[in-house]
């Protein structure tokens, strides 16, 4: 399970320590995407990214969480088709406004939006910003170009349902089929805060950790990540993740920092592996460099296999033929789960 939180507000900036105490209490990295909002939007935003918020997610920084940006407008138009062009320009220069009324956002960037925010960040905070997640997760064509331009490695823009997979997937740039494969990696969120048939408030957030224990058993039941956002703008949201961390099986479901988390599947998809059927042993045999297992120790491998039964052996070998031990584990009939 992978806990993100976005920071798009004054409230949050105010109350996410209580968020950011509790996770360094137990060990845990969270992911918390910051809004950039530094000028005042008449109708809209207030100027909330200011000093005393900059501090604030300085604290973050020390307190060992990794920092993304959630852009600098959060604009509820942002995945319109016909605005939000590719413009460069400055902190001092950009002052893109949202009419509450007509719905539309006026001297608007993606570029700013996405790599300007991400300048502030890491001018502001020192420390490099690797991720992002639009306001209200909304795409346009123009955001997987600018994501690589400025050197994201990582995306969270996507809700599962919408784009119907739990598992991280590289970007096409323009947002199309034909479009060539990004660099940056989607990683789709799978539930959060937001539940629309029944809001959490102050009374009833006691109830919803049932609600995504459920959620997080159904994708453990398929070795899918979990990645839940809360707004860590009320004390009691610290509470409602606490319980729900607390009635987690930790021996089944690890907590996993968001980068990291990238990391491995980024590595998992590099791993370059042979592998090969020893028929008179009933044998199958797995190979990669050693470098590559050392790196990345929760690799795992499915091995399929037509009669249904388990080979006699399993084995993962280096390339000098050394064997590396292996856990096998039946997860449905005829595929077994080799891991280490």
């Amino acid at each position: 399970m992978i806990l993100t939180h976005d920071c798009d507000s004054r409230t949050v900036f105010d109350e996410m320590h209580f968020m950011s105490d509790y996770e360094k209490s137990i060990g845990v990295k969270g992911q918390y995407f910051l809004t950039t909002h530094y000028y005042r939007d008449q109708s809209y935003l207030s100027a909330f990214y200011d000093e005393s918020s900059v501090s604030n997610a300085q604290k973050l920084v020390k307190a060992g969480h990794t920092i993304g940006s959630h852009s600098v407008g959060h604009f509820p138009d942002f995945n319109d088709k016909e605005r939000f062009p590719i413009v460069k320009t400055t902190r001092d220069a950009y002052k893109a406004s949202h009419n509450t009324q007509t719905g539309i956002t006026t001297g608007d960037s993606t570029w700013a939006e996405v790599a300007l925010s991400k300048e502030i960040l890491e001018s502001d905070l020192g420390n490099q910003v690797r991720s992002f997640r639009t306001g209200h997760l909304l795409m346009n064509k123009h955001i997987p170009i600018v994501q690589e331009e400025a050197g994201y490695s990582f995306s969270s823009c996507y809700g599962a349902g919408d784009v119907m997979t739990c598992f991280p997937f590289l970007e096409r740039i323009g947002n199309e089929w034909s479009g060539r494969q990004s660099k940056v990696l989607q990683m789709p969120l799978h539930f959060s805060d937001v539940i629309n048939n029944s809001p959490m408030d102050e009374t009833n957030w006691p109830e919803k950790p049932e609600q995504w224990l459920k959620i997080l058993n159904k994708l453990a039941g398929n070795y899918a990540p979990a990645i839940l956002l809360i707004h860590p703008n009320r004390e009691w949201k610290m509470l409602a993740e606490k319980l729900l961390v607390d009635r987690l099986n930790r021996q089944a479901i690890e907590l996993y920092n968001f980068e990291d988390y990238g990391d491995f599947w980024s590595a998992r998809r590099e791993l370059v592996f042979e592998f090969a059927y020893v028929a008179k042993k009933d044998k199958v045999m797995i190979r990669a460099n050693r470098a590559d297992f050392d790196r990345n120790g929760h690799l795992s491998f499915m091995v399929e296999t037509e009669s249904g039964k388990q080979p006699s052996e399993i084995v993962l070998v280096d390339e000098n033929a050394f064997s590396l031990p292996l856990q096998v584990e039946e997860v449905a009939p005829g595929k077994f789960l080799a891991y280490r």
